[in-house]
């Protein structure tokens, strides 16, 4: 059997995410041009997987159910995105004058904001649900699955599992975007690490 690949893709935009918001457990669905975009996405992304595990935000079920129609879409809590507390749904202008928000700022979101999930929670528990998805598509015998997700979380996964080895900044994805990783099982078992195969761009990206 050849190593299941993983398409872990970022949804579309929402609304909050068109205005800078900082979008996190406000649960808001698509925008119509974030709708727009994953339609005109859908089909690009090569042969439509059977399985697709989602963050349960209205957004990333709406992505995946858009991007990768017929497939089983398995929402999975720990892919949420972070919860930002205090600063939810606002944007850099309506906070840039909040002590709380310039220290959260300056820790690099290592501290929680007030009333939210610090940074290595956020990472903790993403870990574990991708660990519970390579567990269950190695099982599964399927060669090819997706998982929709939020950009943090992305970021938050690959600076954890992928190979080689990059910034966690340098694993942003632009909406409809992310990677391609190859769950080689023995690299998984031994090593904990995924092989990346290359970025998966939005059709406005590609050249």
């Amino acid at each position: 059997m050849r190593a299941p690949v993983i398409l872990l893709l970022r949804h579309a935009p929402a609304p909050g995410n068109l205005e800078g918001r900082y979008l996190g457990s406000t649960d808001e669905d698509l925008s119509p041009e974030g709708e727009a975009l994953a339609r005109r996405c859908a089909g690009g992304l090569g042969e439509v997987p059977r399985l697709v595990w989602a963050s349960p935000m209205k957004r990333c079920l709406s992505t995946a159910r858009l991007l990768c129609p017929g497939a089983e879409i398995l929402p999975l809590p720990g892919l949420r995105e972070s919860d930002f507390g205090a600063f939810e749904g606002k944007n850099y202008e309506e906070l840039r004058d909040d002590p709380a928000y310039r220290a959260w700022v300056e820790s690099g979101g290592r501290t929680p904001p007030p009333g939210g999930e610090g940074s290595a929670a956020v990472a903790a528990r993403a870990a574990a649900a991708f660990r519970e998805i390579a567990r269950e598509l190695l099982a599964s015998g399927e060669e090819r699955c997706a998982v929709v997700t939020h950009g943090g979380i992305i970021m938050a996964l690959c600076a954890a599992f992928a190979l080689p080895e990059r910034d966690f900044y340098a694993w942003q994805s632009p909406c409809c975007g992310g990677w391609l990783l190859a769950l080689e099982p023995g690299l998984w078992e031994k090593e904990g690490k995924l092989r990346v195969l290359g970025p998966v761009r939005p059709k406005e990206e590609r050249k």
